[in-house]
């Protein structure tokens, strides 16, 4: 056991490695009465600072920081200390450890303390186990840091809450400052503040700020892991009902992006460019100026919109009959952007540059494309009747390969996933769907067996299914094996300790019960007795 010493003061100093920022000035002094008063109970931990050519022995804090502040106001000459060996990552460890287990520690010095022992090495749940805290508590504690430093001013002058920062640390920087230069800064209008927001509304407002990543444009390769994705970190986002991404930035840099790399394909290959402009200051616009792209500028009421917006290229013939013209079509002011169909209002100029081509004929053509349409409905309509009122479910013999081929088709029409969309962007114009489905590659079907599981395990809608509660399990466990056993440990052990309750507020309400049932008991014998003797 090391031995107590007592050192001047003037010789003990304040460690730099100290990861605790911020004191309280009122504890101290409220600390230093107290050793005024019943003198110091506990002494500090000191190391030798090294030094290679001392005047006398200089002495470092390792613990008891605020007992050494509190001796300092008091201007004691000396106080009492317990000399150790520690080198640098040893002393740090001790003061980060020593910080955790306080009960008045700042936030932002436990989000300091646990992000360093986390760069140490230490996973959340061994940081978890050694503070006695759960590891989602440590993960949005660290989180805390990603604020700016604007908001941590607000929160360290109590002007933020805790719920409140820790909703705004899970945004993009830059996102950050956003918010705070028009919702909480002095400049910020009174109408568009969000200082008095409750926790509920600020929720909503951040949420609906973030982008649905199932509505994506570009690929989700890189979102998938990125720290700002709601759907691969659920614990931080455990309020976001679908896939999204808290980096608007990001996202609109990715639309835009892809955007881009579409209009320059689409004008590669002689497509007209049409643009819906809400003014120059369009960022596509600006950019089409500068790589010297023709675009033409058009607003709603200049052409007819008669064709749904599609992808598919094989109706281009069809609608240039129709007199359609395939452009690739960007409308800024919904934000979409796709090859779709226009074409012109029909005008008397029309008419006479048409020639010997008279309007009725356009209409016919029109009709008889209908016609063609109206057959294929029908068909569709007819088969769906026939096969509903069939014994086809029935059939006992074995699956033939185009039953198979159709099972996948199924699956592959009903699972939802950007991922499926890369797949269906590789099939090939000249065969149908089935055909493209029986050829698909052997790695694609993989991606579309555990594409599908995954929309089933995890919907909102078939959650609370006990069967698929047993699927959701046996998936996590093979796959996720550590965080599952972390997941169903901390709510077994929530669940035991609600039931000790349970079973305790029980044997209090029996202990109240067994009394009156034993005098029920005692006098029960002689009513039936008394009954019994009255029928002699």
């Amino acid at each position: 056991m090391n031995e107590i010493v007592q050192i001047p003061l003037m010789y003990i100093v304040a460690s730099k490695l100290n990861p605790r920022k911020t004191i309280n000035q009122d504890s101290i002094i409220e600390l230093s009465q107290s050793i005024k008063s019943v003198g110091l109970l506990q002494p500090i931990t000191v190391r030798l600072v090294p030094d290679d050519n001392p005047a006398h022995d200089v002495y470092e804090v390792i613990m008891g920081y605020r007992r050494y502040c509190a001796c300092d106001f008091l201007e004691m000459e000396t106080m009492s200390c317990i000399i150790v060996e520690m080198d640098d990552e040893e002393a740090l460890d001790a003061m980060i450890i020593e910080n955790l287990q306080r009960q008045d520690i700042e936030p932002m010095d436990e989000a300091r303390a646990f992000a360093d022992l986390n760069d140490k090495g230490w996973t959340f749940a061994d940081i978890s186990a050694k503070v006695g805290k759960p590891v989602t508590f440590v993960m949005h504690r660290i989180r805390l840091l990603e604020l700016i430093p604007e908001f941590v001013k607000m929160f360290d002058e109590n002007e933020l809450s805790i719920s409140h920062a820790y909703e705004l640390c899970k945004l993009d920087k830059d996102v950050q400052l956003d918010i705070y230069k028009i919702r909480y800064s002095e400049e910020a209008s009174d109408y568009y503040r969000w200082n008095d927001l409750n926790l509920k509304d600020l929720k909503s407002k951040i949420q609906n700020l973030a982008k649905n990543l199932d509505n994506a444009s570009f690929s989700l390769a890189e979102c998938i892991t990125c720290q700002f994705c709601t759907s691969s970190h659920g614990s931080l986002f455990p309020d976001y009902k679908i896939n999204s991404c808290t980096n608007s930035f990001c996202y609109d840099d990715k639309s835009f992006e892809h955007r881009m790399n579409n209009i320059i394909l689409a004008h590669e290959e002689d497509t007209t460019i049409m643009i819906r402009s809400l003014g120059t200051s369009n960022r596509v616009l600006d950019k089409l100026k500068e790589l010297h792209i023709p675009v033409v500028v058009f607003s709603t009421d200049e052409y007819d919109f008669e064709h749904d917006k599609s992808d598919d290229l094989s109706f281009y013939d069809k609608m240039v009959k129709k007199g359609f013209e395939a452009v690739y079509g960007l409308d800024t002011w919904s934000g979409g952007d796709k090859l779709f169909y226009v074409k012109a209002k029909i005008t008397k100029k029309d008419i006479a540059a048409a020639g010997t081509v008279h309007p009725e004929l356009i209409k016919l053509d029109k009709d008889l494309v209908r016609k063609e349409e109206i057959k294929e409905e029908k068909i569709n309509a007819d088969l769906r009747s026939l096969i509903s009122g069939s014994n086809y479910r029935e059939i006992s013999t074995p699956l033939l390969p185009i039953e198979e081929t159709a099972f996948m088709a199924v699956v592959f029409y009903m699972a939802s996933n950007n991922k499926l969309k890369e797949i269906k962007a590789k099939f090939k114009k000249d065969l149908s769907y089935m055909e493209n489905i029986q050829n698909m590659l052997p790695e694609d079907i993989i991606t579309l067996k555990r594409c599908f599981i995954k929309q089933c395990i995890v919907g909102t809608e078939v959650t609370h299914d006990a069967d698929v509660q047993n699927i959701l399990s046996n998936i996590s466990n093979v796959f996720y094996s550590d965080k599952f056993g972390e997941i169903v440990e901390e709510h077994t052990a929530t669940c035991n300790k609600r039931k000790d309750r349970i079973a305790i507020r029980k044997q209090v309400i029996l202990d109240e019960i067994n009394p009156v049932k034993e005098t029920v008991e005692e006098v029960l014998p002689k009513k039936v007795k008394s009954k019994k003797t009255d029928g002699k």
